[in-house]
């Protein structure tokens, strides 16, 4: 730029200076400005040697310049931003931000059903049980009923066994839970184990389905509480006041951690993305396959008591555990690599992906078992714990005290029900 005046700084000569047709005269200086190495240089327009470049043609070249480099900007943009949705459909990423939406979703849907079907030799007809699961935060509530087959139990009295057990857990800890089917679950298993444990054909003695009858007309349909704030503070437990206490302050410590494990999601994605032991085969309809990478899962498996979950965990039970020396191995994982299902998972989205849907079949000699489980993030839920539940403690009480009555009762050694002998043991210990 030493041969080209500057008009602000030198007086304007009479006659403006000529180049020598072997010169050429310099481009305007220009602000640096990154420039991608792949892109040749602009080239600059050469003024004819008996014509000083003008001002007219010195706006033309900087515009033209800043039009190059405001292109080259959106090229670049356009490239980190490429980049970015490449790893971000990558299938650890994919993934990893399902999981994430499904531990931190502000409320979700879970509606299923499980089907078991034994092998040709057995005579007894499918297992089907039906879920359905809600969560609202750190709120979750689940209904579980169970049809099944009476004949699996050694039961040819009942036309069909139905249970169904609702359960629900609220901000403040609390687990509220409620049976249906009381009469034909307790019938169901006594008779089972008293098949199991008595030689020949076994028979409730009118003893035993008195007790039934009795937990039966008590239990059914209530909604029963477990605090456990009353339970650790219960004379039922002996425990000095100091172990109480600690105990109930780890407790409450680690409820709180785990009711904003939302806050720790980000750690365990990230963690996930190093360690992708989920193998993911894209099929039809954004279903994928899912495998296990026992190599991953291993190496996942022992970074997890360094993140900060576990330390705070660890702290809450105000202990200490030395992990350095705990190594897992991908052979640890056999057994599960062996017996792993048959997964197939829909996941949805983009950039931001959710899983709407799972199905799960496995195999064996003995029976077979399929699934098909879905997912809504989309409809508002309410969980509101019952104003009307039975404390657990008053419960354990009042069916120990139907138990306790039956069992002084005068009976065969041969007419003895599991549950009686169950109970018997038990207060001994």
């Amino acid at each position: 730029m030493d041969n080209q005046p500057t008009p602000q700084n030198q007086p304007i000569p009479p006659q403006p200076s000529v180049p020598s047709p072997s010169s050429q005269p310099t481009a305007p200086v220009v602000p640096p400005t990154p420039v991608a190495p792949s892109v040749p240089p602009l080239p600059v327009a050469q003024p004819a040697p008996s014509t000083p470049p003008t001002p007219t043609k010195k706006k033309f070249g900087l515009g033209k310049v800043i039009l190059v480099c405001f292109i080259l900007a959106l090229l670049i943009g356009g490239g980190v931003g490429a980049a970015f949705i490449v790893m971000a459909t990558q299938p650890s990423s994919i993934m990893a931000s399902a999981i994430n939406n499904l531990i931190t979703a502000d409320h979700i849907s879970v509606d299923g059903e499980v089907d078991i079907v034994y092998s040709s030799a057995s005579s007894s007809d499918p297992v089907k049980i039906n879920l359905k699961m809600l969560g609202a935060g750190a709120d979750h509530s689940s209904t579980v009923q169970v049809l099944a087959d009476p004949s699996l139990f050694g039961v040819s009295d009942l036309p069909v066994v139905l249970l169904e057990l609702d359960e629900m857990v609220v901000d403040n800890g609390n687990i509220y839970f409620r049976v249906k089917g009381v009469y034909d679950a307790m019938f169901a298993v006594d008779s089972l184990m008293g098949n199991l444990f008595t030689s020949g054909t076994y028979t409730p003695s009118d003893n035993t389905l008195s007790i039934i009858q009795q937990i039966s007309d008590y239990a059914e349909n209530r909604w029963f509480v477990v605090s456990i704030e009353e339970v650790v503070n219960s004379p039922m437990l002996t425990m000095d006041a100091q172990s109480r206490q600690e105990y109930l302050d780890g407790y409450n410590c680690a409820k709180d951690k785990l009711n904003n494990l939302s806050s720790y999601s980000s750690e365990f994605s990230d963690l996930y993305k190093n360690h992708p032991f989920i193998n993911m085969e894209q099929q039809a309809d954004s279903f994928y396959g899912i495998s296990l990478n026992t190599t991953h899962l291993a190496a996942y498996a022992n970074e997890v008591p360094t993140t900060k979950l576990s330390k705070d965990l660890m702290a809450c039970a105000n202990t200490n555990i030395d992990t350095s020396s705990i190594t897992t191995t991908s052979e640890d994982f056999d057994y599960l690599q062996n017996h792993f299902p048959t997964i197939s998972a829909k996941i949805e989205g983009f950039l931001d992906y959710h899983l709407t849907e799972l199905k799960v079949s496995s195999t064996d000699d003995y029976y077979s078992i399929s699934s098909n489980i879905k997912f809504d993030y989309n409809t508002p839920v309410d969980i509101s714990a019952p104003s009307d539940a039975t404390s657990i403690l008053d419960a354990v009480t009042y069916i120990s005290d139907i138990i306790s009555s039956a069992s002084s009762t005068s009976r065969s050694p041969d007419t003895t029900s599991s549950i009686e002998t169950t109970t018997v043991v038990e207060s001994t210990n």
